[in-house]
């Protein structure tokens, strides 16, 4: 080989590692901000990339986004050592972690709940709450029409009766996920489609109506589509109050799933109680999202069921049940828009769930939540 080639060999990895230094000095590039001063330019960089992901709701800008802010971390985490030592880094390290507990159990415990932060995953409670809203969670009793039931709670589950003229039949989770899964083979299901207002489903003491239901465009407001979801909802034959001209009642509740449930693939679940039941055996709620067309308690999986695996780690449950108020993390106070973009970020399973964005274009209209 001749001198030439062996010195081009040699300069590649320098020339590479020149190019590795020059990246990182430009994005370490301090740049002059009024009020600020001098800021690493890879700060910018993230708070372009957070507004980005704001508009476009692009998965690979937020994981680009994710990616950044795992990188300043360790950056900023050896610079410091660069410039203090080892052991003063690690005691600031240990300090900024003891006042970021300090206001996490301080703020849980005035505000009487163990999870006083959380963070909007999906767009299941739009157009009031929407994806990437952080919201403020504060203990204490939980605003719904409770009714009084001389049963027990487990009465109320997610095996539904179906009545449908003179016929019935029963169907897990709920008529519209069961029809969902099976429309093409089932004839029942294509006269629902047609008619969702001739079905009732009945949960024990609960009663569930059906109807064609307006989505409106997001921003807009024009209507987009009809699809079929709960317009009517009765217990022990009394109908449950909801304001037609401002949305649903009831609080915004962050709960856990019961080990086993559906939901508890995804985590904590951000939606309305919309029902309260004093049962017997003790009290419990029905939640819903706003931008669902039927309560939690009717979500189903029919793919679980017919033998298909539930994603990797999951439970294999299909349905859900009622909420005891031990699941409950706390009611919504305060929202705060976009900042809950930061829990994405961190939290790339969350991000690259595609159902996570299911609603995202379009909600129910007013009367239909």
């Amino acid at each position: 080989m001749g001198e030439e080639g062996r010195k081009g060999q040699t300069d590649s990895p320098a020339r590479e590692n020149e190019q590795s230094k020059s990246l990182l000095g430009s994005l370490a590039h301090p740049i002059p901000l009024p009020l600020l001063g001098p800021t690493p330019a890879y700060y910018l960089l993230l708070l372009a990339l957070f507004i980005f992901y704001i508009f476009t709701k692009l998965m690979p800008v937020g994981l680009l986004a994710g990616a950044l802010m795992l990188f300043i971390v360790i950056y900023e985490f050896f610079l410091g050592v660069k410039e203090g030592g080892l052991k003063k880094e690690l005691l600031n390290t240990a300090l900024a972690i003891l006042v970021a507990l300090m206001v996490w159990f301080g703020s849980g415990f005035v505000l009487q709940t163990p999870t006083p932060i959380n963070a909007i995953v999906s767009c299941s409670m739009r157009p009031a709450y929407e994806r990437g809203d952080l919201v403020l969670l504060a203990g204490g009793p939980v605003k719904a029409p409770v009714y009084s039931y001389a049963g027990r709670s487990t009465d109320i589950n997610s095996t539904a009766r179906i009545k449908f003229g003179s016929s019935d039949w029963s169907a897990s989770g709920s008529w519209l996920a069961y029809c969902s899964a099976h429309l093409s083979e089932d004839v029942r299901c294509q006269e629902f489609a047609g008619r969702p207002e001739a079905f009732v489903e009945t949960h024990g003491p609960l009663e569930l109506r059906y109807g064609a239901c307006t989505r409106q465009e997001a921003g807009s407001n024009k209507p987009v589509a009809t699809t079929i979801c709960v317009t009517e909802t009765r217990f022990n034959g009394q109908v449950v109050p909801d304001d037609k001209a401002s949305g649903p009642n009831g609080d915004l509740i962050v709960y856990s799933p019961k080990p086993g449930d559906l939901f508890s693939r995804v985590g904590d679940i951000v939606h309305r109680a919309r029902i309260g039941i004093n049962a017997t055996d003790g009290l419990v709620y029905l939640t819903k999202g706003d931008n669902n067309p039927v309560y939690d308690l009717q979500a189903h999986d029919y793919g679980v069921q017919a033998g298909n695996s539930p994603p990797a780690g999951s439970p294999p449950a299909a349905g859900n049940s009622p909420v005891s108020p031990a699941q409950i993390k706390g009611h919504v106070w305060l929202r705060i828009p976009f900042i809950g973009n930061l829990k994405l970020f961190i939290t790339p399973q969350v991000l690259a769930d595609p159902s996570s964005l299911s609603g995202c274009d379009s909600h129910f209209a007013t009367q239909y939540r």
